[in-house]
């Protein structure tokens, strides 16, 4: 069932800047999840469900054309600036009045992501640390 808020009682989102700036940085993955919780905080469980599954093919396109294709340099900034902006124009889409909820603060899903891609880094330095030994 889809919800409709009164002005006064509008759930936070994240913005569309934040969907574009973690698929970037981050991963469509990223971009995916935060465009997950603002639809379904908006009352768009459908559509935030959607969102999540063709952020998932946006990363299984990116693994794909990178191992398949030949190496391009900057394919994958390309890759998750096209994923996010896919993401904002579909928040857009969902939440046509976007601009007048209330922003979620990103604090959170940047720590998260740091640390994630922190663990991952360890894990690649500690891999050649230990297979050269």
């Amino acid at each position: 069932m889809e919800e409709s808020y009164p002005a006064e009682v509008k759930p936070a989102i994240y913005s569309p800047q934040a969907l574009i700036g973690f698929s970037v940085v981050f991963s469509a993955l990223a971009g995916g999840v935060l465009a997950y919780h603002s639809l379904r905080d908006a009352g768009q469980p459908a559509a935030a469900r959607h969102a999540l599954w063709t952020s998932i093919g946006f990363v299984g396109l990116a693994i794909l054309l990178g191992q398949v294709g030949p190496r391009i340099p900057g394919l994958a900034f390309v890759l998750g600036y096209s994923s996010g902006l896919w993401l904002s124009y579909y928040l857009k889409k969902y939440v046509p009045d976007e601009a007048s909820y209330p922003r979620k603060n990103i604090v959170k899903p940047l720590v998260i992501c740091l640390l994630l891609a922190g663990v991952v880094i360890g894990g690649v330095f500690a891999s050649f640390y230990w297979s050269e030994g």
